[in-house]
This record gives C-alpha cells, sequence and structure tokens, in this order.
C-alpha cells in the first residue's frame, strides 16, 4: 500500500487535478480523499468518534440463568433437548462405539 499526502489549494472553480506517481501500480486500485481544512479553528474541526467500548461479556451467573431459563421452555414444550437431532446423520449408526472407534484407527498407518 502507497500512501500519498499532499497539502494543496482548493481554487474557487474547486477542480483539482492529480496525477499518480510513477511507483503507482495501474489497474483497479482503492484510492481515499479526504478534505480537511488546515486553517479552520477547533470549534469547527468535526468531532471525533468515540473509542469503540464492546459490550461487556455476560456473567457466567447470568449465562446459567439463560441456560435454565431455556431448559425450561423446552420442558414445558415436552420436547427433549436431543429430540430435534434425532435421525438427523442417516445412515450414521455404527453399532459399537468402541469397535468403530478402532477400525478407524486400524486405517491409519503406524
Amino acid at each position: 500500500m502507497l500512501t500519498l499526502e499532499r497539502t494543496i489549494d482548493i481554487p474557487a472553480s474547486r477542480e483539482v487535478r492529480f496525477v499518480a506517481p510513477k511507483n503507482v501500480p495501474t489497474g483497479i486500485v482503492s484510492i481515499r480523499v479526504v478534505f480537511q481544512p488546515l486553517d479552520a479553528p477547533e470549534s469547527e474541526a468535526p468531532p471525533a468518534k468515540p473509542p469503540y467500548t464492546p459490550k461487556p461479556f455476560p456473567t457466567l451467573e447470568e449465562l446459567k440463568a439463560e441456560s435454565h431459563r431455556k431448559y425450561q421452555e423446552r420442558f414445558k414444550e415436552g420436547r427433549d433437548a436431543f429430540e430435534e437431532l434425532y435421525g438427523c446423520m442417516p445412515g450414521a449408526y455404527y453399532g459399537d462405539g468402541v469397535k468403530f472407534q478402532r477400525e478407524l484407527r486400524d486405517e491409519w498407518p503406524d
């Protein structure tokens, strides 16, 4: 990325011409132009953006309370916690889990 900064006097016609330096690559580029008066009093300067302050993370107690509330809602509806996951992977029944895991590991070279 190349940064080019110049102080210029803009005429009444507000026509400003720009010729890129030779070391600027040709092709599609992104250009950012900022107009900031140098002689403007500080009171006319645009207000600075407040610093970004993210929302604080919820406490562990708040997370537990939210989890409990969601569980109670599902419980009142008569839904099992894993009911919506049942059958979501057709053909995924592998029988004995330990045997299946050992078969997978046997495929690995020693």
